[in-house]
């Protein structure tokens, strides 16, 4: 079935790489999550641990000191920090864990336990993964948007993509990947339709 539009807005985000542990979908976006400057602040002061396998989580688990003294990285086996990254988590008082983590366990979505391979348990008031994510970018590969190194579409001031009609906001787009900015993307989006739209029938008449 084909769909015709005079305009198109593209809004399909990203999705974020959950971490494959056992018990983990029952705390999502509840006590686990992966931005802390969009959940740091309900959880501050709080026992709060940064999951980063096979990543580094140097910068997550610094930044997270902004709402906790109390800040734990979790490699779940190997690490991949520098020499001088381990000596600003001590200076900072973060330990570092290597353990194998096997679960997490809690109730009614508050996570409270990292479990791990010895059947030894760790408190865990909160815990924030950096997994890395994948942008939904099919349509606009499709359409040969123009995109950066990274795979976000390259867009102007006013949200336009390089195809006349084309609109991008969201986490697909250039910008950081917060509610507030997708919001204002799309609103600067909305408007740039809607007068566009109005010159084009102004044009017609």
């Amino acid at each position: 079935m084909n769909y015709y539009s005079k305009k198109l807005l593209v809004a399909t985000g990203l999705n974020d790489n959950i971490p494959p542990i056992k018990g983990i979908d029952n705390f999502y976006g509840k006590s686990i999550f992966h931005c802390p400057y969009c959940d740091g602040w309900e959880v501050k002061k709080k026992l709060i641990g940064v999951y980063a396998k096979n990543k580094n989580g140097f910068e997550r688990a610094v930044e997270l000191k902004t709402w906790s003294k109390h800040v734990t990285l979790y490699t779940d086996r190997r690490h991949y920090l520098k020499p001088q990254e381990i000596d600003v988590l001590k200076k900072k008082n973060i330990r570092v864990v290597s353990e194998k983590i096997t679960s997490v366990e809690g109730a009614t979505g508050k996570v409270s336990n990292i479990v791990f391979a010895n059947n030894k348990k760790e408190r865990c008031d909160a815990l924030f993964f950096v997994n890395g994510h994948e942008q939904r970018r099919h349509i606009a590969r499709s359409l040969c948007c123009p995109m950066n190194k990274k795979g976000i579409v390259i867009t102007n001031r006013l949200q336009q993509a390089n195809i006349h009609g084309l609109y991008v906001a969201g986490d697909v787009s250039k910008d950081v990947q917060f509610v507030v900015v997708v919001a204002a993307e799309g609103a600067k989006a909305g408007e740039s339709i809607n007068k566009e739209i109005q010159k084009e029938d102004f044009k017609v008449r």
